[in-house]
């Protein structure tokens, strides 16, 4: 494993991102389905090569409690109809025989799309959107290893923020897990701290 520059000098809030894609063709294109033409379907699939990518790592991790799929902010859920990260979470949690905690974090806020902001402004433009579930407290008595769920890890803005939110109340260690990372091989996404 590596560690990437910024990281070193900035270390994140959470252990790790794997990634078992980079967000390049045909992935970006099957990710982009997903989640705009009503295909939450392809999200057990894609959960599957993220389960597959996480057990045949060459250095096992630490097995995660629990599973966190990114929530979505209510509006949005109900325009979608779905998270895509619940499916891929489902998938995961099936092959790796780990629990889903659905309910554990809720996004408050509506908030501007990410994939239009530069890597500073999604920063600023996701804090304090993420809350967690006053009646979930009781998951962080035991200081858990929480492993969160996505779709795309881009600037990390959306990873950071739930991870800092998961150790504020007692995570031990978060894990970002996605199906692509974007602008990085997935061989790069190792983040120790």
């Amino acid at each position: 494993m590596t560690t990437c520059n910024q990281c070193a000098l900035a270390p994140p809030p959470y252990e790790t991102i794997k990634a078992a894609f980079s967000y390049q063709f045909p992935i970006d294109q099957l990710i982009v389905t997903m989640k705009s033409k009503q295909m939450p379907s392809l999200g057990l699939v894609l959960g599957a090569f993220i389960a597959d990518y996480i057990k045949h790592l060459p250095t096992p991790l630490v097995a995660p409690d629990f599973l966190v799929p990114t929530p979505l902010y209510k509006k949005r859920l109900q325009t979608r109809g779905y998270n895509q990260s619940t499916y891929l979470a489902k998938t995961i949690s099936h092959r790796l025989n780990i629990p889903i905690h659905h309910n554990l974090i809720q996004k408050q806020t509506a908030t501007s799309d990410q994939k239009t902001l530069s890597a500073v402004d999604r920063q600023l433009n996701l804090q304090g959107s993420f809350s967690l579930n006053p009646k979930q407290q009781h998951h962080f008595k035991k200081r858990p290893i929480i492993a969160v769920v996505d779709d795309v890890v881009t600037t990390t803005a959306t990873a950071s923020e739930i991870s800092r939110l998961l150790k504020k109340a007692g995570a031990g260690q978060v894990y970002i897990w996605t199906v692509a990372r974007a602008e990085k091989k997935p061989t790069d996404t190792d983040h120790l701290i």
